[in-house]
């Protein structure tokens, strides 16, 4: 895709995410989730497993706010102010997040309104037949859709946060957001392909599935 090409259809999705008062996040985990007959580094925290959301913590959380067109990190010394973007905003979007970052946050002192999610992985998913839902992995999608692909393994940042890496996993956490927004775009403008038919793949714009009619004003 050309560069103005893309520059226009962030525009018009941009403007509509805006107006109806959305965000974009995602989180990375402070201990490592334990993989079945897995020998444990002795060198690393482990929570109890992928139920185990408060034990596996939060060390960053990155987001796109539409409404000011501004990327912003959350560590804990602010995670008050994402509480107060939350509850700003109409709309919480991410990719997966119904089943992982929403509990997530839940699970360590965050609250988020169910009404206001929107997950893009499971709208992406509730387009195929039951049984045929596998595939739509974000690396799978951005691969299908031309898209740079992720910069790293999100199995990795728990490593990061415990060896205090924190500049490394904060861009990776920030551009993983990058590239989930850029996602979001086309699916917003009926141009996100799909990883198994290269067919476009028609999803529920946030829009249509959460009540806006307490949108913020877009500052455009």
């Amino acid at each position: 895709m050309l560069p103005e090409e893309e520059s226009r259809l962030a525009s018009v999705a941009d403007i509509q995410l805006a107006k109806c008062g959305a965000m974009f996040y995602d989180t990375e985990i402070v201990r490592m989730v334990p993989m079945q007959n897995e020998v444990r580094d002795p060198t690393f925290q482990y929570c109890n497993g992928w139920q185990d959301y408060s034990g596996m913590g939060i060390s960053v959380i990155g987001a796109y706010d539409f409404v000011t067109r501004a990327y912003k990190v959350f560590l804990h010394d602010n995670f008050a102010e994402l509480s107060r973007l939350i509850d700003g905003r109409n709309i919480i979007i991410g990719f997966n997040s119904n089943r992982f970052d929403d509990n997530l946050l839940r699970a360590n002192g965050i609250q988020l309104p169910k009404e206001k999610t929107f997950d893009l992985w499971k709208e992406i998913v509730n387009t195929q037949p039951p049984g045929q839902r596998a595939g739509f992995s974000l690396n799978n999608m951005l691969k299908a859709n031309d898209l740079q692909s992720k910069s790293g393994d999100g199995g990795n940042a728990p490593k990061l946060a415990q060896r205090g890496h924190w500049g490394e996993l904060i861009n990776y956490c920030l551009d993983d957001n990058r590239l989930s927004v850029q996602l979001l775009r086309l699916a917003c403008n009926d141009l996100m392909k799909s990883p198994k038919t290269g067919s476009y793949l028609k999803i529920k714009k946030p829009w249509e599935i959460v009540d806006v009619s307490n949108a913020p004003e877009a500052l455009w």
